[in-house]
């Protein structure tokens, strides 16, 4: 089936021993739902020299999906992509204050409360969701967090061996340069927040944006490059009128983690200006 869909979520790569390396991808449809389209492979977000469509956010593209099967995949919002879009039939830009992005993106539900967000995503309930927006009431702090060097270790081995089997599909495709040397990201990134219940929360954050804001800036060495980051995504953002694409992972379904979220994006519209009301003196 065609699904038209506004993208607003790409996550950064992760290994797959059957589609080498996966991005979790994310948008509204044109009727205002949630969808997640996966697996779509990294290589193919980017042109070669016969393909002109390269996924990017806020952009409309039209997809050729395949629902997923229970056994697969329960959660509603997940689909199967059979074929990428050519073509971007419109991009949205950020200009009127991100007047129409925020037209788009925030027309499903919002959720203020953590907990009322979990209870929604209790796959106990029938119409259960596992995308979701997220308004935290306030942002304490932004950390990054060192992996175990073990487990970097780990994925940049099953990457090289997973490019060793396949390497037949990538000839022809345009591999990222920090891919091919399979870099993996040696922190973990977390936002620190407070619900309109006044309760902290610390969760994982695996928007595309802030590692490769982290790769770009790691050449003026690994302390400058941890604190772009927290820059932009804890400085410059708590600015803005902030909120959290927030997304689940099968396993966190079927274990029934205690916190199956994660941000898989964020969206950082500037904050609305109030107009000044202009006090009058009637004797003057």
């Amino acid at each position: 089936m065609l699904k038209r869909v506004f993208i607003t979520v790409l996550t950064y790569p992760t290994p797959s021993h059957k589609y080498i390396e996966t991005v979790c991808t994310a948008g509204i449809t044109a009727d205002g739902e949630w969808i997640r389209i996966y697996p779509i492979q990294l290589r193919l977000l980017n042109a070669t020299k016969k393909e002109t469509a390269r996924i990017r956010k806020y952009c409309w593209y039209t997809f050729d999906l395949e629902p997923r099967t229970q056994d697969k995949d329960m959660r509603k919002e997940s689909h199967f992509c059979v074929a990428l879009p050519t073509t971007c039939e419109g991009h949205v830009d950020a200009k009127d204050g991100w007047k129409e992005r925020k037209q788009i993106c925030l027309r499903t539900e919002v959720f203020y409360n953590y907990r009322q967000l979990e209870a929604a995503s209790d796959t106990r309930r029938p119409d259960f969701i596992s995308l979701a927006t997220f308004k935290p009431k306030e942002i304490i702090d932004f950390l990054a967090v060192p992996k175990d060097p073990a487990e970097t270790e780990r994925e940049k081995n099953e990457v090289l061996e997973n490019l060793r089997m396949q390497g037949e599909l990538i000839e022809g495709f345009d591999i990222p340069e920090y891919w091919k040397m399979a870099q993996s990201i040696p922190y973990t990134f977390y936002y620190v927040f407070k619900d309109d219940s006044d309760t902290e929360y610390r969760l994982m954050v695996e928007d595309w944006e802030t590692m490769m804001l982290y790769l770009n800036c790691r050449n003026q060495g690994e302390q400058k490059a941890i604190e772009k980051v927290r820059e932009k995504y804890f400085i410059e953002f708590k600015k803005k009128d902030l909120y959290f694409f927030m997304g689940t992972r099968r396993e966190a379904h079927l274990r029934r983690w205690e916190k199956p979220y994660s941000i898989v994006g964020v969206f950082y519209p500037p904050k609305e200006i109030q107009p000044e009301l202009e006090l009058f003196d009637k004797n003057s």
